[in-house]
């Protein structure tokens, strides 16, 4: 108790200001914020590991009293949004909008490519896919190259449906859009038409829509295996019940 008490002390005398902090995440941020190290043991730090910060202040919102550090210089890469709601359920409704914009600024800094939106990405997939499957011998090959053309396919006809529109006939004339060499057409859910004019009007994001197909593969291949351990334990059941 003594030992606190002449901490305070000193800290007083010498006009130093001292943070209580027990969360290991906050600790962590207000490092990288101030290019501080974190020392795991008492001792006297170098200059190497001692940060600097060119403003902390204490505000209040509303009952709540938080601690802000503010850094002016361009290369501090950590930074905190404050949301104010009425309810719990509306913070975290605020909470997940602002989670989805990070993640897509993210995937955008990461990878900017991008692909054609509105279901024409997938729709040409569909086309190229059942070319492939026409040049196979093979009927098994080319059952399985259909198959899997169609599974995108049903991404375009799920807009169509949901916009309203004939489905069958517009879907019909996007394939006849995409002959004719428009691959960029996709539907318009807003518009009057049940196509896009302009060419890249809507866009997505190349790194999710590749991510997206691989994993949907992924799960496929993993189902399949499964059913096959489970029909070839099955078989050699059988197969011992009629040699009994």
């Amino acid at each position: 108790m003594v030992l606190v008490i002449l901490f305070w002390v000193f800290l007083e005398k010498y006009k130093i200001m001292a943070i209580k902090i027990t969360s290991k995440f906050d600790l962590k941020r207000i490092a990288s914020t101030s290019g501080s190290t974190v020392l795991s043991r008492v001792k006297v730090p170098s200059s190497n590991e001692i940060g600097k910060c060119d403003f902390v202040s204490v505000r209040a919102f509303a009952h709540q009293k938080v601690i802000i550090f503010k850094q002016e210089i361009s290369e501090n890469k950590i930074f905190t949004i404050i949301a104010r709601g009425s309810t719990t359920h509306v913070l975290d409704k605020i909470e997940r909008i602002i989670h989805r914009a990070a993640s897509v600024f993210k995937t955008i800094a990461r990878d900017s490519r991008f692909v054609a939106g509105g279901g024409a990405c997938e729709l040409e997939l569909y086309r190229r896919l059942n070319k492939i499957a026409s040049k196979k011998k093979e009927e098994t090959e080319k059952i399985i190259f259909e198959k899997f053309a169609e599974s995108f396919e049903i991404i375009p006809s799920t807009l169509l449906v949901n916009s309203g529109s004939n489905s069958l006939v517009d879907l019909s004339f996007l394939h006849s859009v995409h002959s004719s060499g428009w691959e960029s057409k996709g539907v318009n859910i807003k518009g009057k038409n049940s196509f896009r004019e302009q060419t890249y009007e809507v866009l997505d994001s190349f790194p999710c829509k590749y991510w997206s197909i691989k994993h949907a593969i992924d799960s496929a291949i993993i189902l399949l295996s499964i059913d096959q351990v489970i029909m070839s334990r099955d078989f050699s059941k059988n197969l011992e019940n009629t040699e009994n």
